[in-house]
């Protein structure tokens, strides 16, 4: 699929009947970036030059710029040029959307935790400005609305029935008529049949928002496109939420037109209603009242010549002005994860601002954070509240490379950071971290809440296929593969656990073939495999062998517990001691575990007590009346030990305190917790850029770092996460220098 790309220039001038003194305005001039929009190049070009001006974003993720001016002037132009490819809209099923009240009652109220896509929706449900909920509203939708009617299907005949029954007629309204005004007397312009719309599916409780843009008009045959004669656009976007917890999706329509946009249609920004997003919003002091005069011209790059004066970088009438021109740079950050997400807070934060940063996260799956809330399921521990040199010696071999990240994002400052999102923390017993709530949605709802404001944008079911030719990102979508151009790429694809969540490992080749140093990547944090008996395994998987320690050749003891499975052990002790013991089975072929199952008891105290006359009593009452050793303890002393042994005092005293427990493999690296091995950091400098690709930066479970349970895990992906967006930020503004 082929974009099409467009020139637009939108020119408003104030020529004002008497000076302004004062004025302060916020501009939405600039175009958002979307799943099907790129912007190749946008500048915003102000006079009188303001006093002051800051570019960043609202409350709904659109690009805005806010500017003052402190001394007297007697005019302002506004001139935005931008150069904008729009790719094909993703085909869209309007009867696989769900019926309309499921689509109603699921965004209601409900005090459960809601999706963080539902719970966003729910901001386009009510009244606004220009917008009201009236019950003759919800009465002329409701034919379009059957019972049962999927949603978008309603959607799609009450864009009919508007575009059928009302007249395009520009001097019937204005900009401040109220919608019952326009439904009376059934006349208006894109303004008000787009506020109409949204007030009818508000009224019948579903999620519905204003979209401001452009829209392609062609001249007729033979005649010249002429300049300024288009004007801006506004339709609708209807939310239609996802079934079996997958990503809902929003779907535009164009009620002055009866059509779903697709590539004639360009977006500039979207809110409640036209107030949210008016080009144009302030204060002033002075100027007399005076109207603005507005031009807006689109043109198609490929297929006209592009008459001169747009592609003229002063413009006329602008000479002798200093003005700011804005390149866009784009990032594509591969994986949504919590190391992509930190990556892209980073880059949206970063005080590096010469340029304005186009943020795009791609995930595979339909939506971020999926490993995230999985971890998270059984309480999510974020980190641990140990001293950080205690805390930086977790990971090992890598402690010396990873030490950087933890120095300036480490334990304590994750801490804040989640406090900045309005969610507490508390430490448990053992020292771990917790969230308040015990759950990782609530957290992930307000990250991404907090990032889409930032001006961060999501493109789900977009599976990473490498490079193309020319250095571009190829992606899988539902619609076919796209490409994608990046000014620098951050991969945060994680390693090779859970593919059923995203990390797969497939981006193990891609970069090997790169030459980029891939060390293979291992189970961290795993099972093992024990040779049980048939009646072992069936009589005990799955139970928990609770106060025990461990101890593997040499290594400090691990206390705490584990569980039989149905091939071999797995659980919190095993995970802990996992990492010498696959290397062991690496390198001999087998290993052997030794459990203390009486660690509370001494070997000298342990062997009086089994010393004492068994009199009639079972091996079974005996252990359990004098080393408190039942069930799968127990059966673990009958399965690992010769039966002559067991009625030895002296041999089972040793065996209780040193159980010999041989594994003989890792289970498969899919069922691990997480992964070893990964990019090198000898393949990366500081900032986590490779050294062979200069541009595309690794950050969170893709490098070659393992850490245990117990929040080492997740904090390290932070902090990588935010090493990587910083220098990519710095690496960017080095390109734009």
């Amino acid at each position: 699929m082929q974009p099409v790309r467009y020139r637009v220039v939108h020119e408003t001038r104030y020529d004002y009947g008497s000076p302004v003194s004062l004025s302060q305005q916020q501009l939405h001039f600039s175009p958002r970036v979307l799943d099907w929009q790129r912007i190749e190049e946008q500048r915003v070009d102000i006079e009188p030059e303001p006093t002051w001006r800051r570019d960043g974003s609202d409350a709904f993720g659109n690009p805005v710029t806010w500017i003052s001016f402190h001394s007297p002037h007697d005019e302002l132009i506004i001139r935005s040029v931008m150069s904008i490819a729009v790719m094909p809209h993703l085909p869209t099923d309007l009867e696989a959307s769900l019926p309309w009240e499921v689509v109603r009652d699921r965004l209601a109220y409900d005090s459960t935790d809601p999706l963080a896509e539902d719970l966003d929706a729910t901001r386009f449900l009510f009244e606004s400005p220009h917008v009201r909920v009236k019950h003759e509203l919800a009465q002329y939708a409701a034919d379009c609305f059957p019972p049962e009617t999927p949603v978008l299907v309603g959607a799609q005949a009450l864009m009919a029935k508007i575009f059928r029954e009302f007249t395009f007629d520009p001097e019937a309204t204005t900009v401040s008529t109220p919608v019952l005004e326009v439904l009376e007397k059934k006349r208006g312009v894109c303004q008000d049949f787009a506020h109409l719309m949204i007030a009818c599916l508000r009224a019948l409780g579903l999620a519905a928002r204003y979209v401001s843009g452009y829209l392609l008009t062609r001249p007729p045959p033979g005649k010249p496109r002429l300049i300024g004669a288009d004007a801006s656009h506004a339709w609708v976007s209807v939310y239609a939420p996802g079934s079996q917890g997958e990503m809902g999706n929003w779907v535009d329509f164009d009620p002055t037109n009866d059509l779903l946009p697709d590539t004639e249609h360009i977006t500039l920004a979207f809110g409640r209603d036209f107030s949210d997003i008016s080009p144009l919003r302030g204060i002033i002091l002075g100027g007399g009242g005076t109207e603005p005069d507005v031009a807006v011209t689109v043109i198609p790059l490929d297929e006209e010549e592009i008459p001169e004066e747009l592609l003229e970088s002063e413009g006329a009438g602008w000479s002798g002005s200093r003005r700011e021109r804005e390149v866009m740079q784009r990032v594509a950050i591969i994986g949504g994860g919590p190391a992509g997400l930190m990556a892209a807070e980073m880059l949206a934060t970063s005080d590096l601002t010469v340029n304005r940063k186009i943020i795009q996260i791609y995930e595979s799956m339909p939506s971020v954070g999926r490993k995230f809330l999985m971890a998270g399921k059984g309480g999510m521990n974020i980190t641990h509240a140990e001293p950080l040199p205690d805390f930086i010696g977790r990971y090992g071999e890598r402690s010396a490379q990873i030490a950087p990240l933890l120095d300036a994002f480490g334990p304590t400052q994750l801490r804040e950071w989640i406090h900045g999102l309005g969610i507490d923390t508390f430490v448990g017993t053992s020292g771990r971290v917790f969230p308040s709530e015990m759950k990782a949605a609530p957290l992930l709802r307000a990250w991404l809440h907090r990032l889409r404001g930032q001006g961060v944008s999501f493109h789900v079911r977009h599976r990473w296929l490498g490079w193309a030719a020319d250095g571009s990102l190829r992606f899988a979508t539902p619609a076919g593969e796209i490409v994608v151009h990046a000014d620098a790429v951050i991969l945060a694809l994680g390693g090779g656990s859970w593919a059923k969540l995203g990390s797969d490992g497939t981006w193990v080749p891609m970069l090997a073939d790169r030459g980029i140093d891939v060390a293979p990547l291992k189970p961290a944090n795993c099972g093992f495999d024990v040779a049980w008996s048939p009646y072992f395994s069936e009589r005990f998987a799955g139970a928990p062998v609770k106060a025990v320690t461990a101890r593997f050749d040499g290594q400090p003891e691990k206390k705490g517990e584990f569980n039989i499975s149905a091939t071999g052990v797995e659980g919190g002790l095993i995970y802990a001691v996992s990492a010498p013991l696959r290397d062991a089975l690496a390198r001999d072929g087998s290993a052997v575990l030794h459990l203390d199952l009486a660690p509370g008891r001494s070997h000298e105290r342990l062997l009086a007590d089994l010393s004492r006359p068994r009199g009639r009593d079972s091996l079974a009452n005996h252990l359990r009346r004098h080393a408190g050793i039942e069930g799968v303890k127990a059966g673990l002393l009958r399965e690992c030990c010769e039966a002559a042994s067991l009625n030895a005092p002296g041999a089972l005293a040793a065996a209780i305190k040193a159980l010999p427990l041989r594994v003989t493999a890792t289970r498969p690296i899919d069922e691990a917790i997480s992964t070893a091995g990964g990019v090198t950091f000898e393949a990366v400098d500081e900032s986590l850029m490779l050294r062979r690709m200069p541009g595309v930066f690794c950050a969170g479970e893709m490098l070659d770092w393992e850490a245990p349970t117990g929040g080492y895990l997740l904090t390290a992906c932070f902090a990588s996460g935010r090493a990587a967006g910083l220098g990519a930020a710095r690496w960017l503004e080095g390109q734009a220098g």
